[in-house]
């Protein structure tokens, strides 16, 4: 008889999703302080003009997010298409949102 392997944390992570890409209407340009629930380290502000720290502000609240609304008020719908295939995600998070949202698959195939 042979025991059953208990799940990681990461395949049963729960992870938020809006509605719609389009309720993303977060900030798009300049300096965001993520509030510590999402980002806990020094320094928690991001320039979002600065690619890298773009990069790092999506993937801390796309990992961290615990409600849609945190979503929706700190994400923006055309810098997360034009971020998404550069985020370092976990798997199953990447492919939660582009079963959600297949056009963000589609972005990350063509570049």
């Amino acid at each position: 008889m042979r025991a059953e392997t208990p799940e990681s944390y990461g395949s049963t992570r729960p992870y938020s999703l809006p509605r719609a890409l389009g309720d993303l209407v977060g900030p798009t340009s300049g300096r965001v302080v993520l509030p510590r629930r999402i980002y806990w380290g020094p320094p928690r502000d991001f320039d979002l003009d600065v690619p890298a720290q773009r990069r790092s502000y999506y993937a801390y609240v796309l990992n961290e997010a615990a409600t849609v609304v945190d979503l929706e008020q700190l994400l923006d719908e055309r810098l997360l298409m034009e971020t998404w295939a550069e985020l370092w995600l976990p798997e199953r998070l990447r492919e939660l949102w582009e079963t959600a949202f297949p056009v963000l698959a589609r972005r990350r195939a063509t570049l």
